[in-house]
């Protein structure tokens, strides 16, 4: 059909997986700490077992955007 990426088209995956590097163009991805949001989510879970009436648990992570070639960057106008 003609189309390009990015020109035509930008792509962004998620979870900044290991095969986003390898690809032509190399993927735009969202990178978010996996390791850490397991090793958070085990100790909530351990903490609901200690105690079952704990209230609601909730952790933010942060996350980032990993530009790479498959998203075109577009410049903002002044």
């Amino acid at each position: 059909m003609g189309k390009r990426i990015p020109e035509d088209y930008s792509i962004i995956g998620y979870d900044d997986i290991d095969w986003c590097q390898y690809v032509e163009p190399q993927l735009t991805t969202i990178h978010q700490p996996i390791y850490e949001m397991g090793a958070r989510s085990t100790v909530m879970l351990l903490n609901r077992i200690q105690n079952p009436s704990i209230g609601q648990q909730k952790y933010k992570f942060n996350v980032s955007l990993v530009i790479q070639a498959s998203t075109k960057i577009l410049e903002q106008e002044e």
